[in-house]
C-alpha cells in the first residue's frame, strides 16, 4: 500500500513529520506558503483574548478570585500570574485562539478557585490575613481539627 503525504510516500525513509518537531516545521511550512494566514501578533493576541471559551471560565472566576489572593503565598501567586501571561502570550505567537483558555485555566484556575472558595465560605471577613487562617482555621470554637461552616 502507498501511502503519500504531499509528493512523498510516507515510508520514504527520511522521517517526514515523523521527526520530533516534525509537526511543528510543517506548520511554520505552512505559515510561511500561505501568507494571507500569516497574523500579527497582536491580532492573535485580541483572538485569543476575546474567543468566548476564554471567557465562560475566567469573566466570573477572576473578578470573585483577585479578593481573596492576598492569602496565599506570594510566590505562588506570583508564578501563576507570570506563566499565565506567558502561556497566553505563547498562544498568540502560535495563534491558537480557543485553546489558550485551556492552558491558562490548568496553570491559574485551581489558585483563583481556592480563592473563590474562600470568598464564598467566608464573604463578610474583611480584616481576613494569612495569620488568622494559619492560627484560627475554624475562627469559632477551641478545637482546631474540625471546620465549623459559618
Amino acid at each position: 500500500m502507498d501511502c503519500r503525504v504531499g509528493n512523498r510516500r510516507a515510508s520514504d525513509g527520511d522521517g517526514g513529520s515523523r521527526r520530533p518537531g516534525g509537526a511543528a516545521q510543517a506548520a511554520l511550512d505552512d505559515r510561511r506558503r500561505r501568507p494571507e494566514r500569516r497574523l500579527t501578533f497582536f491580532v492573535a493576541l485580541w483572538h485569543c483574548v476575546t474567543e468566548r471559551s476564554f471567557w465562560y471560565v475566567f469573566g466570573w472566576l477572576i473578578p470573585l478570585g483577585v479578593w481573596r489572593l492576598k492569602l496565599f503565598p506570594t510566590p505562588w501567586v506570583r508564578a501563576a500570574i507570570v506563566t499565565s501571561i506567558f502561556a497566553i502570550l505563547l498562544g498568540a505567537y502560535s495563534n491558537a485562539g480557543g485553546t489558550v483558555g485551556r492552558a491558562t485555566f490548568n496553570i491559574i484556575g485551581p489558585l483563583l478557585s481556592l480563592s473563590v472558595a474562600l470568598l464564598i465560605a467566608r464573604p463578610f471577613e474583611h480584616s481576613l490575613n494569612k495569620a488568622d487562617l494559619v492560627a484560627n482555621p475554624t475562627r469559632r470554637g477551641s478545637d482546631k481539627s474540625t471546620f465549623h461552616a459559618s
